[in-house]
């Protein structure tokens, strides 16, 4: 269950409150109230403080689909009967599956995002189709540390409909880079694995369901701010004008490619 942090909120908090909310079934359902009325009321108060609660520490859509469901509006609007606290039981205890759930999920993003050393560094599509291969540039003397550089699956798909473009040349770059980059992963794990003596590289694969926009630039920069959100820091590494300006205009770092970083146009 992919979620998304609110703005400046660390994963740690985040991680915290849900679970904090997840554990805090009696306030939902406390002992020994016998009406069906003051059972929905209580239902009531204990979704509306917990979306509160939910909605300070993830983005606003997120934290309100814990609450989105055809039950929970059932136990809104029906009349309280019997039948409203065995409804009140089963949504209390799906939703308290979902919030442990997402928890799960936080905490393995956490592991996963500051498993691997270095600077992290997110490359856009334009950078492996106008720049030299990965491993034959110096990465130390640019970022003054070791890269983790990190490939999302989204310039993965990018590269793979280059194969098919217009352009004789991206086609033939990106027939030569997909081998190369699917060697680097032998037994299918995304990484990180080495790539030379100051980098790192790994493939970033979304959760299930993926967040996919049509513009892929915006995906990019979605991953770049959850990087940052997890690890504390990230660059973005991007040969486009366009990118670097919307990166920048959002906060975030971007990665300067030197001129002798690109490859030859073949037009001298």
């Amino acid at each position: 269950m992919r979620v998304r942090l609110a703005p400046g909120v660390a994963p740690e908090r985040a991680i915290a409150t849900i679970n904090e909310i997840a554990g805090n079934r009696a306030a939902a359902t406390p002992p020994g109230v016998p009406l069906p009325s003051t059972q929905r009321m209580n239902y009531v108060r204990w979704a509306t403080n917990a979306e509160a609660q939910l909605v300070s520490v993830l983005h606003r859509d997120d934290a309100r689909a814990f609450f989105d469901s055809p039950r929970h509006r059932d136990i809104c609007s029906m009349l309280p009967d019997d039948h409203v606290i065995t409804l009140i039981n089963a949504e209390v205890d799906g939703t308290a599956h979902a919030l442990r759930e997402t928890s799960a999920y936080l905490q393995g993003q956490l592991s996963r995002l500051r498993a691997g050393p270095g600077c992290p560094v997110i490359v856009d599509s334009n950078v492996l189709l106008q720049c030299q291969r990965l491993d034959n540039v110096a990465w130390r003397p640019q970022l003054k540390d070791e890269a983790r550089l990190m490939v999302p699956l989204r310039v993965m798909e990018e590269l793979d409909a280059k194969k098919y473009g217009d352009s004789k040349r991206l086609r033939g770059i990106a027939r030569e880079l997909l081998p190369w980059v699917d060697s680097l992963f032998p037994d299918g794990t995304p990484g990180p694995v080495p790539l030379r003596a100051d980098a790192t590289i790994e493939l970033v694969i979304a959760e299930r369901p993926r967040y996919r926009p049509a513009d892929a630039d915006e995906e990019v920069l979605d991953l770049t701010h959850e990087v940052v959100r997890f690890v504390g820091a990230a660059k973005l590494m991007t040969a486009d004008t366009g990118m670097r300006i919307r990166a920048r205009s959002e906060g975030l770092d971007v990665l300067y490619i030197p001129a002798e970083w690109r490859r030859s146009t073949g037009d001298d």
